[in-house]
């Protein structure tokens, strides 16, 4: 048996010999000399190497390996053409290591970052690589825009002394914008910052502008925040409501006489809100055919009147057509006519008198419905009201309110 097991290795070694080297004297270490006589050490490599863009930079982000013979960390980029070396201080996985780069980092170009660990002896690790990184600098800048307000529904009063702006729809890069406004009570310059679409400055000093800047990151990891280079102003124009208390009946002997003393024009100003009934409403005497009219006087000049709601009574004698007259100073200004001579509107507006509005209701009439005035109308203090039909072509006149808007 001891013979055969000679002859079957001697076998054995003759067939290797014959198609692989020289023999059965090959060592476990030879391929030593193809590596002059070194082995090949990797050190250890990082874990969730990532690349965040910012303005003209890049921060690099890590978790170091565990291996404690690292004494220094490689960065490459630029095709190699540039690097940082950074010390290696810690092998806890759960630090988190940051590096920012700068150098040679163009707007136009796209990059990717390589990094290498290394030990004292100079060996690395397998090198790895970031995700392609997106560069931002002043053209990305350049191609912002401040947020625009909604031109169908800009902004709205909210409560006595705020405004409400509503803008138009921007993506999410837009992370907030700033305004600028002055506070009605300081009246010094305030600000307010802001996130959507709606936003609502409270104390706003009417009259006086407002700017904004909006600010973007253009990824949602981005370390930087850029800003459009210049602030807008603001086109805003406010309608305020015409205060009531100053109002006051202007008797004229051509004006409709009242049904009741209790159903008078200062009912058209009592504070009233939505349709009313008998006898918290004005209520003509109907002695006379349409059209008719009331005279009263809002006590102050407005340089921009702007608009007029009217609500009707909750059953009847609702106006469904009229016309709204202004004008500064009376003196002289009241033709001698009632409302339904031919010549009653040539003569109004010959004694200088502004036509602001001819309404038309196509409804019951009893709900509250605005109706604007003319653009740049001169400036206001007196109204004359001509009623010309009602929605069931009665004689009889009768609404609930009447309440105006000036523009800032």
């Amino acid at each position: 048996m001891n013979t055969i097991k000679t002859i079957l290795i001697f076998a054995f070694c003759g067939i290797w010999i014959s198609s692989v080297y020289t023999g059965c004297s090959r060592k476990a270490d030879d391929y030593k000399k193809y590596l002059d006589n070194k082995e090949i050490t990797y050190t250890g490599t990082v874990t969730n190497f990532r690349a965040k863009p910012g303005n003209l930079r890049v921060r690099l982000e890590w978790n170091p390996s565990p291996d404690p013979s690292i004494s220094r960390y490689v960065v490459y980029w630029n095709n190699g053409n540039d690097s940082l070396v950074l010390p290696a201080t810690s092998s806890n996985t759960s630090d988190t290591i940051r590096t920012l780069i700068s150098a040679n980092l163009q707007e136009s170009n796209v990059q990717n970052f390589i990094l290498y660990t290394y030990d004292t002896r100079g060996n690395r690790s397998i090198g790895q690589k970031t995700p392609v990184v997106k560069l931002y600098g002043p053209i990305y800048e350049s191609s912002l825009y401040n947020r625009q307000l909604n031109a169908a529904n800009p902004l709205e009063l909210a409560g006595t002394d705020s405004i409400r702006l509503f803008f138009t729809k921007t993506d999410s890069s837009n992370i907030f914008s700033r305004l600028w406004y002055y506070n009605q009570q300081s009246g010094k310059l305030d600000s307010t910052l802001f996130k959507g679409d709606v936003t609502t400055i409270p104390l706003f000093k009417p009259g006086t502008k407002l700017w904004i800047r909006s600010f973007f990151v253009p990824a949602s990891n981005a370390i930087d925040t850029f800003q459009v280079p210049q602030p807008d102003t603001l086109s805003v124009t406010i309608q305020m409501p015409v205060p009531k208390n100053l109002f006051a009946v202007v008797k004229n002997a051509y004006d409709m006489g009242n049904y009741e003393d209790q159903t008078g024009v200062f009912r058209l100003w009592n504070g009233s809100v939505g349709p009313q009934e008998y006898p918290n409403i004005y209520h003509n005497s109907g002695t006379s055919p349409l059209p008719g009219t009331i005279s009263f006087d809002m006590g102050k000049l407005y340089a921009d009147l702007s608009a007029i709601e009217e609500t009707g009574r909750s059953c009847c004698n609702n106006p469904s057509k009229f016309e709204v007259w202004g004008i500064a100073d009376t003196t002289g200004a009241f033709p001698a006519l009632p409302g339904n001579d031919p010549q009653w509107a040539a003569q109004m507006s010959a004694k200088g008198w502004t036509l602001l509005t001819d309404a038309v209701r196509t409804d019951d009439g009893a709900n509250a419905l605005k109706f604007s005035f003319i653009n740049n109308p001169p400036p206001i203090r007196f109204i004359r009201v001509r009623f010309k039909a009602t929605v069931n072509n009665s004689n009889y006149v009768n609404l609930s309110q009447l309440s105006f808007w000036y523009r800032l």
